[in-house]
């Protein structure tokens, strides 16, 4: 394992939701940031050591680390070994199964930009009746697909109501001021998620020294708040508060299925009450 990838895990560890999780792995925590000024080999070889003492005082826990890190227990010793892992440093790193591999090899083709691309032509027709909407574009990555949203939404010098999290404010390069000239308004959630008196307090008066209120952007599951997920009674306030003012709403829907598969809530329940939607078909695979 390379120590990028231990240093990665290391910093989503004590990210982790969980208020007892944090108390009892804080003085470990603390020990391995002065390890972090040592060499290579001798932070690497200090920490797993650090990360089996810490372990041997923590089996309540075991089972969360467990599904965190993905450690194999030694029975002989007590201990762990961090060999192999499941890594968690995003949904993106997962890949294809070698039937999806197949499956992409034995594709039907043509030329999209005629809109002869069969493949791609049911696959938006599959999306949009999924989501329950008009039409459906495929493109490159979730960020063009959110920045397409943006900007069909708004014009130059329009303000965006978001959450503080958001990935378009805080993980898609400034594009949304580059591509479409609009500045966000960033509001604190709880766990990534807003309320309706929230977003209906940030809409600007109609007063010409104030940027227009022209979109509300919502992120479901929000990635920054740990997965957490929308209630859909939640959306359908906020997009009739929006609606209300005028403003429209995009979903974030990058994890749109696993809000789906958590909840047993169809997509297309939570995709009504939004006039654009983006899915990810690029996270979470095999």
């Amino acid at each position: 394992m390379n120590n990028l990838a231990w240093h990665l895990r290391l910093t989503w560890i004590t990210k982790f939701p969980s208020p007892p999780l944090r108390m009892m792995i804080n003085p470990w925590i603390a020990s391995s940031e002065k390890l972090k000024k040592e060499t290579g080999y001798q932070f690497l070889y200090d920490t797993r050591r650090a990360f089996q003492d810490f372990i041997q005082t923590s089996r309540p826990i075991i089972p969360i680390l467990t599904r965190a890190c993905s450690s194999s227990y030694l029975s002989s010793t007590g201990g762990y070994t961090m060999d192999a892992f499941i890594d968690l440093r995003s949904d993106t790193v997962t890949k294809p199964t070698p039937a999806m591999r197949q499956a992409m090899a034995a594709a039907e083709v043509g030329d999209d930009v005629f809109g002869e691309d069969p493949t791609v032509n049911v696959l938006q027709e599959k999306v949009a009746a999924l989501l329950g909407q008009e039409r459906a574009i495929f493109v490159p990555s979730g960020t063009m697909a959110n920045q397409l949203a943006i900007k069909a939404h708004t014009q130059p010098g329009d303000e965006v109501i978001l959450e503080a999290s958001a990935h378009p404010f805080n993980f898609e390069g400034g594009a949304g001021a580059v591509l479409s000239g609009v500045q966000f308004f960033c509001l604190p959630g709880v766990r990534g998620i807003l309320e309706a008196a929230q977003v209906e307090g940030a809409v600007r008066p109609l007063d010409h020294h104030f940027a227009v209120s022209r979109l509300v952007c919502l992120e479901n599951t929000s990635n920054r708040g740990g997965g957490s997920i929308y209630p859909l009674k939640t959306i359908e306030e906020i997009s009739g508060v929006a609606h209300e003012k005028g403003l429209a709403v995009h979903l974030d829907g990058a994890r749109l299925w696993n809000a789906s598969a958590a909840t047993g809530i169809p997509p297309s329940a939570y995709a009504r009450w939004a006039d654009s939607v983006s899915v990810c078909l690029s996270t979470g695979l095999g």
